[in-house]
């Protein structure tokens, strides 16, 4: 440790490559508070960097400088750029936000137009689709609703009789719908005479019940029996005169006259007084009694059956059909009853005329039994009915209703235009859904719209003005050009305004050269230096990493003084060599010898003991201040000495052509050996033609195959080896005589 401030142990030897080969040679490297390290490309500078960034970002607030690409942001679209430790990668980022922004944007606009009505009604998308569906479906609402009103006015017009209530409607209608039904004709007139009856109740029949086996039992005990004769007149013997002589009694009785009607002979009184007393015995009576007793019974239940009224207008038209029917059958009975009783009376009539002989039985089939239930239970129902008269009636209504609705949609093909409406709403759910599926997408877009947005407005730069003023302050006495803002002062994005004979004009960022670019960026990244990190560590770890690159040739004087000021502490707070650590590396040779401090005289003297145990004085210079190291082949070579460290940028050209033979670099070969050729012909005010004398070719192979990129391209243009190249070279110099062979031979060997 020295003037406070330790020296950083960095780990090595756990890093390696994929195939576990080790990356650099050494175990661990030290850095002090200033170093300088020469590496050419491919060494491993930026693994390096990388490992000091792993190794000290928790402890240190190390700063990373590794050209224009991460801290200056290009902006093609605005043709300007910004400026953010993060730029290169937030411009990136944005530009990709902005990418997926635009295909979002062509999203929503597609949708947009399928979403909006276009002014060529021609053009057919999801909003006319939905459009369309929506009027063919209202149309076809409107025609079937307009069929309901109809309908619904024609229900309640129909007065003969009325069938619905005064304010029936369509809703009234579509209610009864589904219970729509076509009656028969003769259904229909039953309900219409309901309709148009009054109230009415129908009787029960009533009719005395009677056993006709019992009466024909005793019918046949009269018939079978005769009356005993207690006088016997012997010219009565036979019925028939009996029956005569009785008959020729009464009329005689009826005249008061004693000739005989039939013979006009006198009828003595003793005749009289003898048929008499033969007729009127007590036996004859009884008989007589009880046949006539037999007729009042029989007569009675005539008479019930002859009188028994069924009363059909008295039954409701729903139920004259039935009464008939069963009154038919009962009228059927009674006639039977009745043919069967004046039959029986025929026989009791004849009988009382024969009743001193015994007459047949009765020979004649018992009649059906007169039943009267099943006509009676036709008036309990029509009775009932009419209890519930205006419930019918209603009933009877719904009935026609149900009936005239059912016509009126078979006639309007009602259940067609049913089924294309039902397609009609199936259609326009399906667009319905459709287009609000895509209307949820649109806000779905929209919203990612939105935060992409807010993406790009948190990666958007902030403007530097202070940083701006600084930079155009130290960039004036070199260019002609300087930083402007894009649009104002608060956009975050800046372009160049040069200077054309008089004129200020502005340039795109895409005509900047990578030094015009670099130059930006190192400016800006030296302003930042001295922002406080926001996690307030106490040191700083600064990394320049190629801070000059080969384009900034005109730049080189102020990326070294800046470099310089920085590290002798001219800053401000962007360095404090008292406590933050400084680590500059490069490719360029150059950069190397003129950005390190230059007077290599005694800094500073410290007494110290040798081996012998004796005190010296120990003389300090740059490269005990400081730690110089050559990173080459993984290995960082510590320089303790300026004998041990490049003299000049030349030497370093030699060195250089050296390693890239080494390593089989054919085209950057070119570009080191032109430059050692140019030095050389300056120096030695050589000519170029004469240098080259007849070996023009080589001149152009130098001249063109110098600037080409990589070896792919170059390879093209030449086909040398790495050695013949060598060789070549050499030539070139044991052409130009002894000294320049000497020249030659010196260099390549030391």
């Amino acid at each position: 440790m020295r003037n406070g401030i330790e020296e950083l142990k960095i780990e090595l030897g756990q890093h390696c490559f994929k195939d576990e080969i080790k990356i650099f040679k050494d175990e661990s490297v030290y850095l002090k508070n200033k170093n300088y390290i020469f590496a050419k490309n491919g060494s491993g500078k930026s693994t390096f960097v990388d490992i000091l960034k792993q190794q000290f970002s928790d402890s240190y607030d190390v700063r990373i400088f590794q050209g224009f690409d991460k801290i200056l942001g290009e902006n093609e679209k605005l043709g300007a750029f910004s400026l953010a430790v993060n730029a290169g990668e937030n411009e990136k980022k944005i530009e990709e936000i902005e990418n997926k922004k635009i295909t979002k944007q062509n999203e929503l606009n597609e949708m947009n137009h399928n979403l909006t009505e276009l002014s060529n009604t021609d053009d057919i998308n999801l909003f006319r689709k939905l459009s369309d569906s929506n009027k063919n479906l209202s149309d076809k609402q409107s025609e079937i609703s307009e069929f309901y009103t109809a309908s619904a006015a024609k229900i309640k017009n129909m007065s003969d009789p009325q069938i619905s209530k005064t304010t029936y409607k369509k809703n009234d209608l579509v209610k009864e719908l589904n219970s729509a039904q076509i009656l028969q004709e003769v259904d229909v007139d039953k309900l219409k005479r309901i309709l148009k009856s009054e109230e009415k109740i129908a009787s029960i029949l009533n009719i005395d019940k009677f056993d006709l086996k019992k009466m024909v039992d005793r019918v046949n005990t009269i018939l079978t029996s005769k009356v005993p004769q207690t006088r016997i007149i012997t010219r009565l013997d036979t019925d028939r005169k009996i029956n005569f002589a009785e008959e020729a009694l009464h009329l005689h009785e009826l005249t008061e006259e004693n000739t005989c009607i039939f013979c006009g002979n006198i009828i003595h009184e003793s005749t009289f007084k003898e048929l008499k007393d033969y007729f009127s015995a007590d036996e004859v009576s009884r008989y007589k009694e009880k046949i006539s007793e037999e007729n009042q019974l029989i007569e009675t239940q005539l008479n019930s059956c002859k009188t028994l009224n069924m009363g059909i207008d008295k039954f409701y038209p729903n139920f004259i059909e039935d009464a008939k029917n069963k009154g038919a059958e009962v009228k059927e009975q009674l006639d039977s009853s009745i043919k069967f009783l004046e039959a029986i009376k025929d026989l009791l009539s004849e009988k009382e005329k024969n009743l001193f002989s015994v007459s047949d039985k009765v020979n004649l089939k018992l009649p059906q039994m007169i039943d009267v239930s099943a006509f009676n239970q036709i008036v309990e129902e029509n009775n009932n009915f009419g209890k519930n008269f205006d419930d019918e009636k209603e009933e009877s209504k719904k009935k026609l209703r149900s009936h005239y609705i059912k016509l009126f949609l078979n006639e309007y093909k009602y259940y067609e235009k049913k089924i294309e409406l039902d397609t009609l709403e199936k259609n326009n759910e399906y667009y319905n859904k459709l287009f609000n599926n895509e209307k949820n997408k649109k806000l779905e877009i929209e919203k990612n719209i939105n935060i992409l947005n807010k993406k790009i407005e948190v990666l958007k730069p902030v403007s530097e003005k202070q940083a701006v003023e600084h930079i155009n302050r130290k960039l004036e006495l070199s260019v002609s050009w300087k930083l402007d803002y894009y649009e104002e002062e608060s956009s975050g994005y800046y372009k160049i305004i040069q200077n054309y004979d008089g004129n200020q004009r502005s340039r795109d960022i895409k005509d900047l050269s990578t030094g015009e670019k670099n130059i930006i960026a190192f400016l800006y990244f030296i302003e930042k230096l001295e922002e406080v990190n926001e996690d307030k560590k106490a040191s700083k770890i600064i990394i320049f990493d190629d801070p000059m690159n080969s384009n900034d040739d005109r730049m080189q004087y102020l990326i070294i003084t800046e470099l310089q000021k920085l590290y002798q502490g001219k800053a401000g707070l962007k360095y404090n060599y008292e406590k933050d650590y400084l680590v500059v590396l490069t490719h360029n040779i150059h950069f190397y010898l003129n950005v390190q401090p230059q007077a290599n005289y005694v800094i500073g003297t410290k007494i110290e003991i040798n081996e012998s145990g004796q005190n010296y004085i120990r003389e300090y210079k740059k490269y005990d201040k400081s730690n110089f190291y050559h990173l080459q082949h993984g290995k960082f070579i510590k320089i303790n000495s300026e004998s041990e460290d490049f003299k000049t940028s030349y030497d370093a050209l030699w060195i250089e052509l050296h390693e890239l033979v080494r390593l089989n670099l054919r085209n950057t070969m070119l570009n080191t050996m032109r430059r050692i050729i140019d030095t050389y012909i300056e120096f030695t005010k050589t000519p170029q033609q004469e240098f080259y004398k007849e070996n023009e070719q080589y001149l152009k192979l130098f001249n063109v195959n110098s600037h080409f990129a990589t070896d792919d391209y170059s390879s093209e243009s030449f086909t040398e080896t790495t050695e013949e190249m060598k060789e070549l070279f050499e030539k070139i110099f044991k052409d130009n005589g002894d000294a320049a062979e000497r020249h030659f031979n010196f260099h390549w060997k030391k």
